[in-house]
């Protein structure tokens, strides 16, 4: 299977050009498609349905004891599983894939790193969210060697991107602007619009953070147009959730219930049950 055609495709927001190419594939190893799928159907909001198919995956790779396709789809599944904020099962999932990881023998070298990286920076996601920043950097870093090492730009700028987030929760504002822009850049130079879409959301919590809303709305509304663009409705909706915050934070409560309103419909029409009940939870704030 074509993985770095296919992921590559996944980056640029491409997806159903992806599924296409999954579904053209004649390989036996029809049980990894399903963890492709699974990352497809979750980056388009459709979580429960790519949980489905990333346990599919893992099933089937199990059956047919193929451990890099067990590691893939517990990848796949633990995406899901961080969206839905399900944490404790999350960090089980990785930490298993880890361990199956470490039991691979004679395996490939690079696709092994490869798939460290991505269990080390999920893991490090998960801390994040957490709230626990000394771990989830300490994460972040580790997958960064790794994915520097390997040179592959689309991953690496999701973590310069990661780490960037974790300055900014931590209030320091230099050195989250300084990996945003190190991010941003691979991302420009790739031209992979969700990258460069996701940036500049980045860049808006940023500005908001430093009380710069001119500065924060300007690239809050870029990120929105690109993911129109790209035409997934999930970011679309996290888009106008975002421009709703910084709405909110500016104390203008007829704008920023407007643009929550939006997301929620949106999500609504998914059915992104978790971040209709968050966008709920923002709109009933206004209400109080």
């Amino acid at each position: 299977m074509q993985y770095s055609i296919i992921n590559k495709l996944i980056a640029k927001g491409y997806y159903n050009e992806a599924l296409k190419e999954i579904d053209g594939q004649k390989s036996e190893e029809i049980n990894r498609a399903y963890a492709l799928k699974s990352r497809i159907a979750e980056l388009n909001g459709r979580f429960l349905e790519a949980r489905n198919l990333a346990e599919e995956a893992i099933t089937r790779s199990e059956s047919i004891k193929d451990n890099i396709g067990m590691i893939e789809g517990l990848i796949a599944k633990t995406y899901c599983l961080w969206r839905l904020f399900e944490f404790p099962e999350a960090i089980k999932t990785v930490e298993y894939g880890l361990e199956l990881l470490g039991s691979q023998q004679n395996s490939d070298k690079i696709i092994s790193l490869l798939l460290k990286g991505s269990l080390l920076n999920l893991l490090g996601l998960i801390f994040w969210k957490l709230n626990k920043l000394d771990k989830a950097m300490n994460k972040f870093e580790e997958s960064l060697g790794i994915r520097n090492n390997l040179e592959n730009l689309s991953d690496i700028s999701y973590t310069l991107n990661n780490i960037g987030i974790t300055y900014l929760s931590q209030n320091n504002f230099d050195l989250a602007n300084f990996y945003y822009e190190k991010s941003y850049k691979i991302r420009n130079d790739l031209c992979y619009d969700p990258g460069i879409a996701a940036s500049f959301n980045s860049f808006g919590r940023l500005n908001d953070s430093k009380k710069e809303f001119e500065t924060a709305q300007n690239y809050h509304f870029k990120s929105l147009d690109l993911w129109k663009k790209v035409g997934n409705q999930q970011f679309i909706a996290k888009s106008f959730r975002f421009i709703g915050n910084h709405y909110l934070i500016r104390k203008e409560y007829k704008l920023a219930l407007s643009h929550f309103e939006r997301g929620l419909r949106i999500f609504d029409e998914i059915k992104n049950k978790i971040d209709s009940e968050v966008t709920q939870k923002m709109i009933n704030s206004i209400a109080q």
